[in-house]
């Protein structure tokens, strides 16, 4: 068995204090989160499905989208996009609907929703933006919480997660961040998303631990067993169709 780190055995035992600590404080540091709407969706014509989008976004000077699509089922898409505030995600919203009236629904073709939802930033070890415009793979993954305040357990770990190893992500040209939603369905999970610059990258990073000095994947699971305890993970590998800028 492999030994855990001294690093990861102090988070360890300070986690319980820390949990404490970003429940109280959760509604002050709402309000420095940014907002991410995702949407996964099925198209029938993938390829008339980004056209459309990347011209109508083109159209509108836009960089604020990410699409990606599916690498195992081409028909799948991911799109993110960033808002600063509830009143910029308001005005965007009501601004794609009116799009949708006045000709996107033909321009995009038929198009089947898998999953909507609005949530906040919990942590990002790239806030500067560093890779923008450079992530050619993403992956995604998200899992139901349980128990009591067992999102918010999450929130605190993967703070912790991203402090302890996200610089040295970061260098290896791996943006990492998570997701708390708050619209959708299930609302009681956490998401997970990992853009990289390369396929290379991609290989070489894929598991969330490959390095001796940290922590095993068996180890990350004991942690995080009593807010997934039972869940049902969902992930996927995507390429990248659109940069986001942010």
């Amino acid at each position: 068995l492999l030994l855990l780190s001294n690093k990861f055995m102090t988070i360890l035992t300070n986690i319980k204090e820390k949990l404490y600590d970003f429940v109280n404080n959760n509604d002050k540091k709402r309000e420095s989160f940014m907002w991410i709407e995702s949407r996964l969706i099925r198209s029938i014509d993938p390829d008339k499905f980004i056209k459309g989008l990347n011209d109508h976004l083109d159209n509108q000077k836009r960089n604020d989208v990410l699409i990606t699509q599916n690498l195992m089922r081409g028909d799948i898409l991911m799109m993110l996009r960033v808002h600063s505030d509830i009143s910029n995600f308001v005005s965007n919203i009501e601004e794609v609907r009116e799009n949708w009236k006045n000709g996107l629904k033909e321009k995009l073709g038929e198009i089947e929703f898998q999953d909507i939802s609005l949530s906040n930033l919990i942590a990002s070890n790239d806030p500067n933006g560093k890779l923008d415009g450079k992530l050619e793979y993403y992956h995604a993954v998200s899992g139901t919480t349980y128990g009591n305040g067992g999102d918010f357990k999450a929130a605190a770990m993967f703070q912790k997660f991203v402090e302890s190893i996200g610089p040295t992500l970061l260098d290896k040209g791996v943006r990492m961040f998570g997701l708390n939603p708050i619209t959708g369905i299930p609302i009681n999970r956490f998401m997970m998303v990992r853009g990289f610059t390369t396929a290379k990258v991609v290989e070489e990073n894929l598991a969330v631990w490959n390095d001796p000095s940290e922590p095993t994947q068996s180890t990350y699971s004991s942690i995080w067993q009593d807010q997934f305890k039972g869940a049902e993970w969902r992930g996927g590998l995507f390429k990248t169709v659109r940069q986001i800028i942010h």
